[in-house]
């Protein structure tokens, strides 16, 4: 199933959100995301899904969810790291 912008676009909103509620996200930069004025640069970049996400139990310590397959990749026959990377990638 490939991603649309749109769902590409929820997931590094609700990543974001998750990282704000953990205290991951400094200062400045949170300032810069919600409109402020923040001590970093005013030019904001997308993060990289793949930084956010190092592996599966990274995923599910950041987000306190667990990762599941879809059906999709469980009739390819996908491992479930190779899932993970389909799902949280570019």
């Amino acid at each position: 199933m490939k991603k649309t912008n749109e769902d590409k676009l929820w997931l590094l909103i609700s990543q974001r959100v998750a990282q704000v509620l953990d205290g991951g996200i400094p200062n400045g930069e949170l300032a810069i995301i919600s409109g402020g004025t923040g001590t970093g640069s005013s030019s904001y970049s997308k993060p990289n899904v793949e930084e956010l996400y190092e592996s599966i139990e990274h995923y599910t310590k950041q987000t306190g969810k667990r990762f599941r397959m879809t059906k999709d990749q469980k009739d390819r026959n996908l491992t479930r790291e190779q899932a993970f990377k389909e799902t949280h990638s570019k």
